[in-house]
């Protein structure tokens, strides 16, 4: 019986989550809209902005487009629930994160793949969120110019994925 209950709580806190999620993304979509057609037409119409104005705006773009993948992540997550595990493909998974992905003019992507990577048993949905945080944070952490190096490895136990940049890395407080 307490089992049962545990679960009863934990699925009506899973739809409290996805509700909360669900508005949450309801009302902050048309903002962020707002913002990158905006910032689209002020770069169509200002054609000979300086430099500054420029950037200002591809950034105004970018930072909007982050904020809705934060946002599509954040339901997708309130609504995946438990992982569902089956056998996935890792560069498969990473190819899709890799091309979703706004990539900054200033950044250089450095891959160094294995050429065949057996099927990990995993959530493809935790994953792809996982590597879209891991380069999501890669790219929050270099300003200005920088480089974000992806490595996957295989060997008989295990396959290893290995996301690196020339960030400034995790501030000592932050352990």
């Amino acid at each position: 019986i307490q089992a049962t209950s545990r679960e009863i709580t934990e699925s009506t806190d899973l739809t409290a989550i996805g509700n909360l999620a669900a508005g949450i993304d309801h009302e902050l979509r048309q903002p962020l809209s707002t913002i990158q057609l905006i910032a689209s037409h002020l770069k169509a119409t200002l054609p000979s902005a300086d430099g500054a104005v420029s950037n200002s705006l591809d950034m105004l773009e970018q930072q909007a487009e982050l904020a809705g993948q934060i946002l599509s992540n954040m339901v997708s997550f309130a609504r995946s629930g438990k992982p569902r595990k089956a056998a996935a493909n890792l560069h498969q998974i990473l190819e899709t994160v890799l091309r979703r992905i706004s990539w900054p003019p200033d950044i250089t992507v450095k891959r160094r793949l294995a050429r065949r990577l057996p099927p990990v048993c995993a959530d493809p949905l935790h994953v792809d969120r996982i590597i879209t945080n891991l380069i999501s944070n890669g790219l929050e952490s270099m300003e200005g110019p920088g480089t974000l190096s992806i490595v996957t490895l295989a060997d008989p136990a295990a396959v290893l994925l290995q996301i690196t940049d020339t960030g400034c890395g995790i501030h000592s407080d932050h352990y």
